[in-house]
């Protein structure tokens, strides 16, 4: 008798297993709290001080004509949701914010308002300063040798600056050559026609941050309108800067978006989409801390996605995923719309979460996708395996989204959490489920 209990118990503990992984796949994710917030974008960087929960918004849209009233940045509970305060929403101008950074207890961030502030957690403004146009990404934090910690913030008109970020004293500033706004002491009264009518692109996405002259403070390098430049941390001087001439094997005019730099064991990498002879293609070249290139690949990608966003270590485009070590692409299993009888079909834009989740022996990701899939006003959640490309979890997530998805214990319930903005302006805070001992921080 003992060996049919036996047999049972062990089919019935194989069903349970089964089970449980197969109901992860096409899973409505438990809702912990959402917040009406406003529009965000995949330049949306939140910061975490105590209990609070900081993130930027642009409001109802992104192109301020008229006053807005939901953008600026809000303080929230980051167990329950619910607003504490709002920071920098003024009754004129556009307060738009992206990327926020924390520092000694204050958080920094740049706005569409031609400046920078500085808050800290009790909602006490510390200081606020004039910038030449648009911060459009997270300012950075760097340690340097001779004036400790500063925050350095760059805006889409070419001004890179560092300031103290106690008293938000300049430090050091660098303009582009292509640079045309207010510089420091300039009279802000006189227009600048060319700013107010200018869609700035010269530093617009964040830099890679690595210490290029070996003088023990990292510097700041960044893809721009037209070239690929390295800026010291420490005072500001140009290190190098390659122009686009010097890389003309190597791109094409046609690009898709502005170049971006990450870092792969130590070196710089330029990662950019562009379209040569009707063929969408995708170039990263590997460069030496002289900015020297010493690798270069390229991959062709279908057309039914263009966007380019990337994670530690890896790079997605159009249903392509990259190992930047290794620099050889995969499909990863994403439903196409030339699958018919699939349920869910989307395009291929899609953000890439920073951390990752260790499940079955592997390192997973999370990817959202920006646009619509076959139910309206939706968009896909997926939690994909690196090694096996196995799907371990694909949800709807209300309305469209280009927030790159956050991983964190929120409500402190010893369970990983997903935080994700929408185009419907909601914040959404969901449970995965997942013990927060497979959380890995990268």
């Amino acid at each position: 008798m003992k060996k049919p209990i036996i047999l049972f118990s062990i089919a019935l503990l194989l069903l349970s297993f089964s089970e449980t992984k197969s109901a992860f796949v096409d899973h409505a994710l438990k809702l912990h709290w959402s917040y009406e917030l406003g529009k965000t974008t995949h330049r949306s960087e939140i910061a975490v001080l105590n209990n609070s929960l900081f993130i930027g918004s642009n409001g109802s849209h992104f192109m301020d004509w008229n006053l807005d009233d939901n953008n600026g940045v809000v303080q929230l509970n980051k167990k329950t949701g619910k607003k504490i305060r709002s920071l920098a929403n003024e009754s004129f101008g556009d307060m738009d914010v992206n990327g926020i950074v924390s520092c000694n207890n204050t958080v920094i961030f740049g706005n569409d308002n031609d400046e920078i502030l500085c808050y800290a957690d009790d909602g006490i403004q510390q200081w606020r300063i004039p910038t030449s146009g648009d911060v459009e990404h997270a300012p950075v934090i760097l340690k340097t040798k001779n004036h400790g910690s500063i925050v350095v913030f760059a805006t889409e008109m070419g001004e890179v600056r560092a300031l103290n970020p106690t008293n938000g004293n300049t430090i050091w500033k660098h303009y582009n050559e292509d640079f045309e706004g207010w510089k420091m002491g300039d009279n802000r009264t006189l227009f600048k026609v060319k700013m107010h009518f200018t869609s700035g692109m010269i530093y617009f996405s964040k830099p890679a941050i690595l210490d290029v002259n070996k003088d023990g403070t990292k510097d700041l390098i960044y893809g721009c309108n037209k070239s690929f430049i390295a800026i010291s941390g420490e005072n500001g001087k140009v290190l190098w800067n390659h122009g686009i001439p010097e890389f003309q094997d190597h791109f094409s005019n046609n690009w898709r978006q502005t170049p971006n730099i990450v870092l792969i064991d130590g070196k710089p990498v330029i990662t950019l989409t562009y379209t040569h002879y009707q063929t969408n293609n995708l170039k990263i070249i590997q460069m030496n801390e002289k900015g020297e290139a010493i690798t270069n690949k390229n991959f062709v990608y279908t057309s039914w996605g263009e966007s380019l966003n990337h994670t530690p270590g890896f790079l997605y485009v159009s249903g392509m995923i990259v190992n930047l070590k290794t620099f050889e692409a995969q499909r990863l299993p994403f439903y196409s719309k030339e699958k018919e009888n699939e349920k869910f079909r989307f395009s291929g834009d899609v953000q890439l979460s920073r951390e990752r989740i260790k499940m079955d022996g592997e390192e997973a990701i999370g990817i959202v996708f920006q646009h619509d899939s076959d139910i309206k006003n939706s968009s896909m959640f997926m939690l994909i395996g690196l090694e096996t490309n196995t799907t371990y979890l694909k949800t709807l997530i209300p309305g469209g989204s280009e927030f790159t998805p956050v991983f964190q214990d929120f409500n402190q319930d010893g369970k990983i959490d997903l935080l994700i903005g929408s185009w419907n302006e909601q914040l959404y805070c969901y449970d995965l489920n997942i013990s927060t001992n497979q959380l890995i921080k990268l």
